[in-house]
């Protein structure tokens, strides 16, 4: 008998003590824009930058067979929303508050496409331009065909941000 109530002791009193979790490792990466060379010369307000509901957390969100997921161990330093407007901010010098030339930009896709033979970057923007009483609108798309590793999925992103600021910039300076 003292057996049996040492031994249900034994188990309650393990049940009940706190379990060692080990902590998960979580990588973090930014997209980082090297310098454009500029056509645009007009200044331009740049009233916001947003993202659809899948974008606005710092996951990378991936889709491989029709599914969708985001990545366990790797995350965003911020929102792509928050690297988007500051790789704007640092390589579009002529986005000010003082324009009557207003700039919205909504980030549609921001996602790894994983397929058989490759691994893909895809963003997709979205670009209201409003000039006065004129309102000008551009979807740009971009997808960069990648290696399966993580780094080689961020210099992707990196690739297509650069592709996007330089025709923004392209676009904006045949539009003002």
């Amino acid at each position: 008998m003292k057996k049996l109530f040492f031994f249900t002791l034994l188990i309650f009193l393990s049940s009940c003590s706190p379990k060692i979790i080990p902590e998960k490792t979580i990588s973090y990466y930014s997209v980082d824009v090297q310098k454009v060379e500029l056509k645009n010369k007009n200044s331009v307000n740049l009233m916001s930058v947003d993202g659809i509901d899948y974008l606005l957390t710092k996951k990378i969100a991936y889709r491989e067979n029709y599914r969708w997921g985001y990545f366990q161990k790797g995350e965003w330093i911020c929102s792509p929303d928050c690297m988007l407007t500051k790789n704007l901010l640092k390589n579009l010098p002529y986005l000010s508050e003082n324009s009557d030339n207003r700039l919205y930009i909504k980030i549609l896709d921001f996602y790894v496409d994983f397929q058989p033979d490759s691994a893909y970057s895809v963003a997709s923007f979205q670009v209201s331009l409003k000039k006065g009483k004129d309102e000008y609108s551009k979807v740009f798309n971009y997808k960069v065909k990648t290696k399966n590793s993580i780094e080689d999925i961020v210099k992707g992103f990196d690739e297509a941000l650069q592709y996007f600021i330089k025709d923004l910039d392209n676009w904006l300076s045949e539009k003002l």
